[in-house]
């Protein structure tokens, strides 16, 4: 299992408090019975992106947006 993110933190929480840290695999990142899963993404890379976006189905835009930001950012490097 590997960690979340390269750069960045993912934990699971029940009541506020902090149960796991979660990896970025389809079991990992499955909440448990009243998980809240909190994923932090610095500079996300697009592989990161598009386990996320499998994982949880957000709003295509977002991706798209997302995606740019981080092709943009590498450029500048």
């Amino acid at each position: 299992m590997r960690r979340a993110t390269r750069s960045g933190a993912a934990f699971a929480y029940v009541d506020g408090k902090r149960m796991r840290e979660v990896s970025l695999d389809p079991e990992s990142l499955t909440p448990r019975d009243r998980e809240f899963l909190w994923i932090g993404l610095l500079e996300p890379d697009e592989a990161e992106l598009r386990v996320l976006q499998t994982q949880f189905d957000p709003h295509p835009l977002a991706v798209e947006d997302a995606l740019k930001a981080h092709r943009c950012h590498a450029q500048a490097r």
